[in-house]
């Protein structure tokens, strides 16, 4: 890459979302490496034209860094360095905890707090605004991993368009899992932590980490232009040693927010499925509905009580013009406060009236073209949001907010 346009951060995002969302709009649970990376491929050349030349370096689904060689500040440890006594830890310097309403974050540090060692590798670096618990959301799977407890740090540096991203949960449990599926998965053992793997299998895309140490799980990954496999290694290895030597020091995790109890708590897929989907949707052989299966984009997509649910022809299925494959209904039961956190990037919200419904909005966006529209709602105390990922058709208005209100006559 030769273009030398600065580093647009809100393009980046509305970048992130569609790699986001068109990775985990698989229903065929069997997909190919080949088709996944068909679909990759897609989502950046689509990229390339919405973002201009700093595509490459700001397209990375949760990614980023700079090679450049700088000093820690502070000695890392090495795996085997004895951590402090759990039963007494020290206390963190952390920024207040928010009221009881809202999710807090289980890591007892915030992103200014750890932006010594997660960013490490940049030379000017700065914290996005979209850090922490009061970042913007694309997606309901966003929201519902901050509502499990996770802390999600970005930096940016000033010289250059690269950066660093951290996601961090006390989940040791589920980061196990993780790991253990990315060493299986293909990439390699970091060393670090009680456990840990890397990779950098798709460079152009940044190397990621992902680490267990103690209570806590971390996701760590890093971009910038000249990335190579040598510099995106050595990068992740000094920022995520880092950040365990000062997770070290703060070993006891901080409480998870308890979730207000909403009508839809404890309930899956089975609880829609005699919503008359299908009928709304018009297209013939559409079954459903089947669980959604997160985790493509993130694996901490699978966490926080999201239930997404998908009705869908299958794919070998031919269908109209003027007939959707699939629709999906996702719901975070108590995720309310997250309303005034959606992040309508390149879009609209226009207000709908749903039937019983406390609010509802239409956001529809273009891209190469492609109208495509999604509503959300907000009922009990949680967020709702009905979608398709394919272009819009004529009466989709109608079509969702029927879909919506199926599904709110359920409770």
């Amino acid at each position: 890459m030769t273009d030398d346009k600065p580093f647009d951060e809100a393009r980046s995002a509305a970048i992130k979302h569609m790699l986001m969302v068109g990775v985990s709009r698989s229903t065929d649970p069997r997909a190919t490496a080949r088709r996944r990376a068909g679909l990759i491929a897609a989502l950046v050349a689509t990229a390339l034209v919405l973002a201009g030349g700093s595509a490459a370096l700001a397209f990375n689904a949760g990614a980023i860094f700079h090679p450049a060689e700088v000093v820690p500040t502070s000695p890392t440890p090495s795996p085997g360095t004895p951590r402090p006594n759990p039963t007494s830890p020290t206390p963190s310097p952390g920024t207040p905890r928010p009221d009881s309403t809202r999710p807090a974050s289980t890591i007892p540090l915030s992103c200014q707090d750890l932006t010594a060692a997660g960013a490490l590798t940049l030379s000017s670096p700065s914290l996005s605004s979209n850090s922490g618990p009061t970042g913007a959301f694309n997606t309901l799977a966003e929201a519902s991993r901050v509502q499990a407890g996770e802390l999600t740090c970005q930096w940016n540096d000033a010289d250059a368009p690269r950066f660093v991203v951290l996601s961090a949960l006390a989940d040791a449990q589920g980061g196990r899992a993780a790991v253990a599926a990315a060493l299986a998965d293909g990439w390699t053992p970091l060393g670090i932590g009680d456990a840990s793997a890397w990779s950098c299998e798709r460079v152009t895309l940044g190397c990621s980490a992902r680490i267990v140490d103690g209570a806590y799980w971390l996701e760590l990954s890093t971009e910038a232009r000249g990335l190579t496999v040598a510099s995106g290694t050595a990068a992740l290895s000094s920022t995520a040693r880092a950040l365990v030597a000062q997770l070290r020091t703060h070993p006891v995790a901080d409480p998870a927010w308890v979730v207000p109890t909403t009508v839809w708590t404890g309930l899956d897929c089975s609880a829609w499925a005699a919503a008359p989907v299908p009928a709304i949707l018009g297209t013939p052989g559409v079954a459903g509905p089947q669980p959604i299966r997160y985790g493509a984009a993130s694996r901490l997509d699978d966490v926080g009580g999201i239930i997404g649910c998908r009705w869908a022809v299958p794919d070998q299925a031919q269908t109209a013009p003027d007939q959707h494959r699939s629709v999906d209904v996702e719901l975070v039961p108590g995720s309310g406060w997250a309303w005034d956190q959606r992040e309508l990037w390149s879009a609209d919200a226009e207000p709908m009236t749903v039937a019983g419904a406390d609010k509802a909005e239409l956001i529809c966006m273009t891209s190469e073209g492609r109208e495509l529209c999604m509503l959300d709602v907000l009922a009990d105390g949680s967020w709702m949001r009905v979608s398709s990922g394919d272009t819009a058709i004529p009466g989709d208005r109608v079509r969702l907010v029927t879909i919506a209100e199926a599904i709110l006559a359920l409770r």
